[in-house]
């Protein structure tokens, strides 16, 4: 049994001893903001990341492009030609240029919507022979400088942009890459 004394001092006991609630929520409202090395360590995990994803993002768009020029001219420009080549004994336009094609083809029918530009935002080029058997319509790709035709057949897996991309006699064919 206890006496009213002992009851005193279990009561101030209690009351001394530490609420473990009371004290983490102390020392979080006394905290205030992040360290330097946490600090550091975001930044760097962050930088990591974009090191990563950056390169990743470019090559990304590249390919959009050069896939989206090759649609062109396979879809859009080289199916105008064939079926220009199907309506004309087989004889290709013979335009000097690119814009003298676009406008031939526009004018027979042929062509609804061309394109101005490839993806890159470089002029195609076309080109046709003196009988007007043969034709090329070509994109110089990311570089934008004309290259020649290396005569194989177009790569899908070509990670270089600079190649220049060739419809020719109803082909898609890589070209030189400079």
């Amino acid at each position: 049994m206890s006496s009213a004394a002992d009851g005193g001092i279990l009561e101030a006991y209690i009351i001394k001893e530490v609420n473990p609630i009371m004290f983490l929520s102390r020392y979080i409202s006394k905290r205030e903001g992040f360290t330097l090395i946490e600090l550091l360590i975001v930044v760097a995990i962050i930088g990591i990341i974009a090191a990563i994803a950056i390169p990743n993002l470019l090559d990304a768009m590249d390919r959009s492009r050069q896939k989206a020029s090759m649609a062109e001219l396979r879809s859009g420009i080289g199916t105008a030609i064939e079926e220009y080549k199907i309506d004309n004994s087989g004889r290709a336009p013979s335009s000097a240029n690119f814009a003298g094609l676009i406008t031939d083809l526009e004018a027979e029918g042929y062509l609804d919507d061309p394109p101005p530009t490839d993806a890159w935002d470089n002029a195609y080029v076309y080109a046709v022979t003196a009988n007007q058997r043969s034709y090329t319509a070509s994109s110089s790709g990311k570089d934008g400088g004309a290259g020649a035709w290396a005569g194989g057949v177009m790569s899908e897996g070509s990670r270089d942009w600079d190649c220049d991309i060739f419809f020719a006699n109803n082909r898609l064919r890589f070209g030189t890459c400079s």
